[in-house]
Protein backbone atom coordinates (compact mmCIF):
# COMPACT_ATOMS: atom_id res chain seq x y z
CA UNK A 1 0.00 0.00 0.00
CA UNK A 2 1.32 3.46 -1.21
CA UNK A 3 0.25 4.83 2.61
CA UNK A 4 2.33 2.09 4.15
CA UNK A 5 5.33 2.73 2.08
CA UNK A 6 5.36 6.71 3.51
CA UNK A 7 4.98 5.42 6.79
CA UNK A 8 8.33 5.08 9.44
CA UNK A 9 9.58 1.79 8.60
CA UNK A 10 8.37 -1.13 10.58
CA UNK A 11 7.56 -4.60 9.97
CA UNK A 12 5.33 -6.09 7.55
CA UNK A 13 3.53 -8.78 7.31
CA UNK A 14 1.34 -10.78 4.69
CA UNK A 15 -0.97 -12.62 5.47
CA UNK A 16 -2.53 -14.96 2.79
CA UNK A 17 -6.32 -16.49 3.26
CA UNK A 18 -5.67 -20.10 1.05
CA UNK A 19 -8.71 -22.37 2.78
CA UNK A 20 -6.75 -25.49 1.07
CA UNK A 21 -3.09 -23.77 0.98
CA UNK A 22 -3.27 -24.39 -2.62
CA UNK A 23 -0.55 -21.51 -3.17
CA UNK A 24 1.83 -22.14 -5.49
CA UNK A 25 5.09 -23.00 -3.97
CA UNK A 26 6.68 -21.03 -6.71
CA UNK A 27 5.00 -17.60 -5.85
CA UNK A 28 6.99 -15.12 -5.50
CA UNK A 29 5.64 -14.48 -1.78
CA UNK A 30 7.26 -17.75 -0.88
CA UNK A 31 10.44 -16.59 -2.75
CA UNK A 32 11.91 -13.92 -1.58
CA UNK A 33 13.57 -11.59 0.87
CA UNK A 34 10.63 -11.11 2.61
CA UNK A 35 9.27 -14.51 3.24
CA UNK A 36 9.97 -14.67 6.67
CA UNK A 37 7.02 -12.23 7.07
CA UNK A 38 4.84 -13.94 5.22
CA UNK A 39 2.01 -16.26 6.74
CA UNK A 40 -0.38 -18.47 5.50
CA UNK A 41 -3.67 -18.51 7.04
CA UNK A 42 -5.33 -21.72 6.43
CA UNK A 43 -7.86 -24.20 7.46
CA UNK A 44 -7.82 -28.62 8.51
CA UNK A 45 -8.46 -28.86 4.33
CA UNK A 46 -5.08 -28.26 3.34
CA UNK A 47 -2.85 -31.44 3.57
CA UNK A 48 -0.15 -31.41 6.06
CA UNK A 49 2.42 -31.81 3.60
CA UNK A 50 1.75 -28.77 1.30
CA UNK A 51 1.99 -27.19 5.19
CA UNK A 52 5.22 -28.68 5.83
CA UNK A 53 6.29 -27.56 2.36
CA UNK A 54 5.25 -24.25 2.86
CA UNK A 55 6.76 -23.75 6.45
CA UNK A 56 10.13 -25.03 4.77
CA UNK A 57 10.29 -21.83 2.21
CA UNK A 58 10.26 -19.87 5.63
CA UNK A 59 6.56 -19.04 5.97
CA UNK A 60 4.56 -19.18 9.41
CA UNK A 61 1.53 -21.24 8.84
CA UNK A 62 -1.55 -20.87 10.67
CA UNK A 63 -4.31 -23.61 10.43
CA UNK A 64 -7.74 -22.03 11.64
CA UNK A 65 -11.30 -22.30 11.74
CA UNK A 66 -13.50 -22.07 9.16
CA UNK A 67 -16.45 -20.33 8.24
CA UNK A 68 -17.99 -21.48 5.45
CA UNK A 69 -16.31 -22.58 2.60
CA UNK A 70 -13.21 -19.53 3.70
CA UNK A 71 -10.75 -19.12 6.84
CA UNK A 72 -12.69 -17.71 9.61
CA UNK A 73 -12.03 -13.41 9.38
CA UNK A 74 -13.27 -13.68 12.53
CA UNK A 75 -10.32 -16.01 13.51
CA UNK A 76 -7.76 -14.58 11.24
CA UNK A 77 -8.05 -11.32 12.78
CA UNK A 78 -8.32 -12.57 16.64
CA UNK A 79 -5.00 -14.55 15.40
CA UNK A 80 -3.48 -10.91 14.47
CA UNK A 81 -4.54 -9.37 17.42
CA UNK A 82 -3.13 -12.17 19.66
CA UNK A 83 0.42 -11.81 17.56
CA UNK A 84 0.67 -7.53 17.92
CA UNK A 85 -0.82 -6.76 14.33
CA UNK A 86 -2.30 -3.14 15.38
CA UNK A 87 -3.72 -2.41 12.10
CA UNK A 88 -4.18 -4.26 8.28
CA UNK A 89 -4.42 -3.03 5.13
CA UNK A 90 -6.83 -5.70 2.66
CA UNK A 91 -4.96 -5.90 -0.80
CA UNK A 92 -6.76 -8.95 -1.45
CA UNK A 93 -9.46 -7.72 -4.05
CA UNK A 94 -13.52 -7.34 -3.85
CA UNK A 95 -14.29 -10.57 -2.42
CA UNK A 96 -12.46 -10.12 0.29
CA UNK A 97 -13.37 -6.52 0.71
CA UNK A 98 -16.88 -7.24 0.53
CA UNK A 99 -16.51 -10.33 3.19
CA UNK A 100 -14.80 -7.91 5.72
CA UNK A 101 -17.40 -5.62 5.51
CA UNK A 102 -20.60 -7.73 5.65
CA UNK A 103 -18.75 -9.05 9.02
CA UNK A 104 -18.58 -5.01 10.20
CA UNK A 105 -14.35 -5.55 10.03
CA UNK A 106 -13.63 -1.97 8.47
CA UNK A 107 -13.01 1.14 10.24
CA UNK A 108 -11.17 2.60 7.40
CA UNK A 109 -11.05 2.78 3.73
CA UNK A 110 -8.45 4.03 1.82
CA UNK A 111 -9.18 3.91 -2.15
CA UNK A 112 -7.28 4.89 -4.82
CA UNK A 113 -9.23 6.41 -8.09
CA UNK A 114 -7.32 6.50 -11.61
CA UNK A 115 -8.68 8.87 -14.42
CA UNK A 116 -9.68 6.02 -16.16
CA UNK A 117 -12.92 4.50 -17.35
CA UNK A 118 -12.80 0.66 -17.54
CA UNK A 119 -16.49 -0.53 -17.82
CA UNK A 120 -18.68 -3.18 -16.95
CA UNK A 121 -15.86 -6.01 -18.07
CA UNK A 122 -13.45 -4.23 -14.73
CA UNK A 123 -12.41 -5.68 -12.01
CA UNK A 124 -14.60 -4.48 -8.61
CA UNK A 125 -13.16 -2.78 -5.70
CA UNK A 126 -16.08 -4.74 -3.83
CA UNK A 127 -17.94 -7.39 -4.56
CA UNK A 128 -21.26 -8.82 -3.61
CA UNK A 129 -24.82 -8.51 -2.92
CA UNK A 130 -24.73 -5.02 -1.55
CA UNK A 131 -26.98 -3.37 0.48
CA UNK A 132 -29.61 -1.27 0.60
CA UNK A 133 -29.09 2.40 0.64
CA UNK A 134 -30.78 2.63 4.17
CA UNK A 135 -28.61 -0.35 5.34
CA UNK A 136 -25.13 0.68 3.82
CA UNK A 137 -22.04 0.77 5.78
CA UNK A 138 -21.61 4.87 6.25
CA UNK A 139 -17.96 6.17 6.43
CA UNK A 140 -17.09 10.17 6.33
CA UNK A 141 -14.12 11.42 4.04
CA UNK A 142 -11.06 12.13 6.17
CA UNK A 143 -8.65 12.74 3.33
CA UNK A 144 -8.82 13.19 -0.18
CA UNK A 145 -5.24 13.87 -1.56
CA UNK A 146 -4.08 13.73 -5.45
CA UNK A 147 -1.09 11.33 -5.99
CA UNK A 148 0.02 12.10 -9.27
CA UNK A 149 -2.78 11.67 -11.51
CA UNK A 150 -5.08 9.75 -9.12
CA UNK A 151 -6.50 10.26 -6.27
CA UNK A 152 -6.31 8.62 -2.75
CA UNK A 153 -9.33 9.00 -0.52
CA UNK A 154 -9.55 7.83 2.66
CA UNK A 155 -13.07 7.80 5.05
CA UNK A 156 -13.68 6.31 8.30
CA UNK A 157 -16.50 4.61 9.71
CA UNK A 158 -19.40 6.83 11.14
Amino acid sequence: SLIYRRAAKQERYRVILDTRARLPITAKVLNDDNVGCTIIATTSLAPASRLNRIRAKGADVWVLPRKGAHVSLRHALQEMGARGFLSIVCEGGGAIAHALQAEDFVDELTLFMAPKWLGAEGLSAMDGAGWLLKHAPRFCFSEIERIGPDLMIRAVRS
